[in-house]
């Protein structure tokens, strides 16, 4: 069934199927964006200042290793 919801998602957004991820909540899903991509120190993450606190906390943890938040 897991199969299925996903390739329907994908034809839904354009996608293939092999690139849906499904994700508890979406806290957890920006969590893995933001620690699954190469950061270095001096890039720069934009967030909106009225961000859903959760929501916020995976990209300020990127402040250790220097990037700007």
């Amino acid at each position: 069934e897991i199969a299925r919801v996903r390739t329907l998602s994908a034809k839904l957004i354009g996608a293939e199927p092999e690139e849906i991820a499904f994700v508890k909540n979406t806290s957890h899903g920006l969590s893995l964006v933001a620690e699954g991509l190469s950061w270095k120190a001096g890039d720069n993450m934009v967030v909106y200042e009225k961000e859903f606190p959760a929501n916020l906390f995976p990209w300020l943890s990127l402040r250790r290793k220097g990037v700007d938040v």
